[in-house]
């Protein structure tokens, strides 16, 4: 085999796992997704799902949770509130060294359609946050501790 296609197989390998966890690789609709059917020669479909589609669909089923990959008890303070400022959950968690825990679920605010949500945790003077929308392309969102102490707040998306 010739370098060039040595190195376009590379490539071609390397692209087909980029992307988001559903599969996709960048671009959008013109990738294909775990959704859209498969080619029998591997080329994308002509008509892929559109990821549009989920970012446009309310679904507020999404848990807020906290890990704690420390080997130390962690005080987290969660704050959880809309984008106007409204704050519809804010509480003070002591997390056991290697616990997962979910405290709470964006279902509770009864949003309407779809909306955005700052997630704030705080701890020891740190601050970190992240905005999500209860639409079905974000997932769980979490404030993660990570063994070396640091804190982080992370969700998922299509």
């Amino acid at each position: 085999m010739d370098r060039r296609r040595f190195l376009a197989a590379c490539g071609l390998g390397i692209g087909g796992v980029a992307g988001c966890l559903d599969g996709s690789v960048p671009g959008g609709s013109e990738n294909p997704t775990d959704d859209a059917p498969s080619s029998p020669s591997g080329t994308p479909p002509d008509d892929p799902p559109p990821h549009e589609d989920a970012m446009n669909e309310p679904d507020p089923d999404l848990d807020v949770g906290i890990e704690n990959r420390s080997d130390e008890t962690q005080t987290i303070t969660l704050t959880v509130s809309r984008e106007s400022g409204e704050i519809v959950y804010e509480e003070t968690h002591a997390v056991e060294p290697g616990s997962d825990i979910d405290v709470y679920n964006l279902e509770e605010a009864d949003p309407d359609g779809i909306e955005e949500f700052a997630i704030t945790a705080e701890r020891d003077g740190q601050r970190e946050s992240a905005t999500v929308k209860t639409s079905k392309c974000y997932g769980n969102a979490f404030v993660s501790i990570a063994e070396d102490g640091e804190c982080y707040v992370t969700y998922s998306i299509c």
